[in-house]
């Protein structure tokens, strides 16, 4: 039984060292999203959508493979970071944006004389 629980973190861990790194390349650099490609910037969200998915579901395999490459980790921190700024600017702009009420298309009459 412990022997089958060893061969199953060490995969995991090994599945992860493929699969985060390559996850991690397609994050675009905080700068280049804005003037990156729709596709791009699609891959970019679907890629830190998933790290984050990731992360929080395998902890330990996830820390083993972050900490071995410092430049990801400082990569998807950035990546992080400017997916959180993006959100608070999103979420102000649309409580700055009033609510107007548009007229109405067809006057009625309350004459009838």
């Amino acid at each position: 039984m412990f022997n089958s629980c060893v061969f199953a973190c060490s995969t995991g861990v090994q599945l992860l060292a493929l699969l985060v790194p390559t996850l991690i390349s397609y994050l675009l650099d905080e700068n280049a999203i804005s003037s990156a490609p729709q596709v791009s910037r699609n891959l970019h969200d679907f890629a830190l959508q998933n790290l984050m998915r990731i992360g929080p579901l395998y902890p330990a395999a996830f820390k083993t493979v972050i900490s071995a490459a410092p430049e990801l980790k400082t990569r998807l921190e950035s990546a992080i970071r400017a997916n959180q700024a993006s959100n608070k600017a999103k979420a102000a702009a649309r409580q700055a944006q009033p609510t107007v009420q548009a007229a109405p298309t067809i006057k009625l009459k309350t004459s009838f004389f």
